[in-house]
């Protein structure tokens, strides 16, 4: 049916269904009639997706033929040839997909056809039968199930349907004439709806806000009588709420403020009460100062006050204003000038003391540039120095001269940032200082020419001087050395003696074990071999230092002696973990017998070779020997190890030196070993001597006499 709206064209093509009915109201009146009339029915968008929920469909629509491909396609065909828009009556007809009866009526929004109300789902009497079997087997389906479900429809003559189908098609205009109503009608609903929902969310916020705030604040009526109070003015002055709504404001300040502030407070209020306007006062409470105002609105007819605690701004204000008091005084009281630069070298303020000397006066310069005030050579330097503090952020300080009231000043200028744009420059006049210096430098002058006098005696005191400070360093590096000798001592001391008297400990509890008693025996006759050779180490120091040490030469023969050690450090690396390190004796010589002292060139070899090991992490250590000039014989041992830096290489034979001691623990030691090396080496009236850089590895060479034996 056509009714009258208002709504254009391309706005009711936008109208669903579902903004003009109730689904549930539509889905309820649609069960009814289907219950009532024993019909199947269905509402659905005129392209033929469903709307409501079937209601009565039988078992041979829904799960047999709708289930087969063909079947399903058959059914939307004739859903679609039902749902065509018939102004005139409803569509009905045989269903495509299975000839029971069927018939469908149009829903319009005005003109627009927004919906169709679809029912069938039945059989007639002459039902052929046998077309249907055909039928089963043209969908594909089931013939037996088919059937069965085919006598499951229920039967009803085309003249009983055609009542229904009227009677659906009066239904469907009935709701096509309440369609524009109805809309108008929703849309109302849902507008108001949603007016509440912010009416609500405004007035939940105004709530939040109202408590949230950090100043207190109270509305009452235009008596005075309080309606509400948000949780801050209950914080600020410490009343529950329960005792302040209801309450008159008059009463409430006459009974909480002190004798000396509730007639003044009372006094205000009762202006405001009266509708005279007052202004924001100060009172103080409970040893806090709050700062009140209030506002009296007839049309709302309320009063409202705001409290605000100011007692930490009033101590703020109080402590600035003291500081700047101070800070001024500071300024009266100083000598100095004070400029304040931006970045480009433009005067922004001016400070002095009495008796400033300045080209102009302040406000003749302030707000002009560096440039346009002092002189040229001036003005260079200053700029300079604004970009270094500007750059580096460190305070500048320079010298110039400047000529004022016809007299030469000298000023001393320090610079340095004042907040990110501008620097602050505090000028001094060193006018009697620099006439002073003038005055000294002349005396100065005198006195030179008396010093030249004594300048021969002066020249043999330096010498002695500097011979004094040589023995003083020396005697300092030796102190230095000595305590760091008996630091690394005490610790190389520890270290074996605890080895020892922990595992001696074990060994008790350990008795009936083998294995472990056997190893704890092994470290403990490592570390006590480890203590003697630290206690060797000294002795040897001690006895090469005092003379004491003598030489005791015996012949033998130098591959033998090679090969002993050899045998000894293949072992010894295994017991450092080195054991990947290649160990390397070179010998391009037939064997050869020497003349010397067999245990202490062992002793130089052992040190040496040791050192390599310990700070070689890769690679090898070489030793051997050559034929050297003069009756001498070269000894070497190199490595591949972590070298040592060239300026380093002079101090590794002092005592007690360790260029490691502070990075690398695992390599730490008394600082002695080298420096036995050099004494046994001169002892045995030889020299040493070393080639090395860092990460490529060390070459210690030594040369000792060659006797009794033919030249290798």
């Amino acid at each position: 049916m056509m009714q009258n709206h208002q709504l254009p064209d391309q706005q009711l093509q936008t109208i669903d269904f579902k903004d003009v009915f109730n689904i549930e109201d539509i889905q309820r009146l649609q069960d009814l009639f289907s219950d009532a009339t024993g019909v199947a029915s269905i509402i659905t968008y005129p392209d033929g997706r469903p709307i409501t929920s079937p209601s009565n469909f039988c078992h041979l629509c829904q799960n047999i033929i709708r289930k087969t491909k063909k079947g399903k396609l058959n059914c939307f065909k004739s859903d679609a040839e039902l749902g065509r828009y018939n102004p005139g009556g409803p569509h009905v007809q045989p269903c495509l997909s299975g000839g029971l009866w069927d018939a469908g009526a149009s829903i319009t929004f005005g003109s627009f056809h927004i919906a169709n109300w679809l029912i069938g789902q039945v059989r007639s009497p002459e039902l052929d039968e046998e077309r249907m079997i055909a039928y089963a087997d043209e969908i594909g389906a089931d013939k037996t199930e088919f059937m069965r479900a085919l006598n499951e429809v229920p039967q009803m003559s085309q003249e009983q349907f055609k009542k229904i189908a009227d009677m659906l098609f009066e239904f469907a205009n009935e709701l096509s004439s309440n369609t524009f109503h109805n809309y108008e009608l929703k849309k109302q609903i849902s507008e108001t709806e949603e007016l509440l929902a912010k009416l609500k969310r405004s007035e939940e916020s105004l709530a939040d806000i109202f408590n949230s705030v950090s100043e207190g604040i109270a509305h009452t009526t235009l008596s005075g009588k309080v309606i509400s109070v948000n949780d801050s003015l209950v914080k600020i002055t410490g009343i529950p709420k329960g005792k302040l709504i209801g309450k008159n404001i008059l009463k409430i300040g006459a009974s909480v403020l002190s004798p000396e502030n509730a007639p003044y407070v009372v006094r205000l209020l009762s202006q405001l009460i009266r509708g005279v306007k007052i202004d924001p006062f100060r009172v103080s409470y409970k040893g806090k100062i709050l700062e009140v105002s209030a506002t009296r609105n007839e049309e709302s007819g309320k009063l409202t006050g705001v409290i605000r605690d100011i007692t930490e701004n009033q101590k703020t204000t109080d402590a600035m204003l003291e500081m700047q008091q101070r800070n001024m005084a500071l300024l009266r009281a100083n000598p100095d000038m004070m400029f304040v630069f931006d970045k480009n070298g433009y005067f922004l303020d001016f400070s002095s003391g009495v008796n400033a000397l300045t080209l102009l006066p302040p406000e003749q310069f302030i707000g002009k540039n560096i440039s346009d005030v002092l002189p040229e050579q001036i003005t260079i330097l200053t700029k300079n120095m604004l970009n270094k503090v500007f750059s580096t952020g460190e305070m500048q300080t320079y010298e110039y001269q400047l000529t004022l009231n016809n007299e030469v000043h000298y000023f001393e200028s320090r610079l340095t940032l004042c907040g990110k744009s501008q620097a602050l420059s505090i000028v001094r006049d060193i006018t009697e200082k620099k006439i002073a210096d003038t005055l000294i430098q002349a005396k100065n002058m005198e006195i030179q020419s008396h010093i030249r006098e004594y300048e021969h005696i002066n020249l043999e005191l330096k010498q002695r001087n500097e011979e004094l400070k040589i023995a003083k360093e020396k005697a300092e590096e030796s102190d230095r050395l000595k305590t760091a000798f008996l630091q690394n001592l005490s610790h190389e001391i520890r270290t074996p003696l605890n080895a020892i008297m922990g595992f001696s400990g074990l060994l008790a509890e350990n008795y009936n074990n083998k294995p472990k008693l056997e190893r704890y025996a092994e470290i403990i006759g490592t570390r006590s071999n480890d203590l003697l050779d630290l206690i060797n180490d000294i002795l040897n120091i001690a006895k090469i230092e005092s003379g004491q040490l003598t030489i005791n030469p015996e012949l033998f023969d130098l591959g033998d002696f090679f090969e002993e050690l050899r045998t000894f450090f293949s072992e010894h690396k295994k017991r450092m973990n080195k054991d990947h390190i290649q160990l390397l004796f070179v010998n391009n010589h037939h064997h050869s017998n020497i003349l010397t002292d067999k245990v202490k060139l062992r002793q130089v070899f052992i040190n040496l070779i040791g050192n390599a090991l310990k700070f070689t992490h890769s690679g090898f250590v070489e030793f051997g020997y050559e034929a050297a000039d003069k009756g001498k014989i070269m000894f070497y041992v190199k490595d591949s190890g972590i070298g040592i830096p060239g300026s380093k290489q002079t101090l590794v034979f002092n005592r007690f030196a360790q260029l490691n001691q502070e990075t690398d623990k695992a390599t730490s030691g008394t600082g002695l070993g080298l420096s036995i090396v050099k004494g046994l080496t001169e002892l045995l009236g030889g020299s040493i001597s070393l080639e090395s850089e860092p990460g490529k590895g060390s070459n210690f060479q030594f040369t000792i006499p060659f006797h009794n034996s033919e030249r290798p």
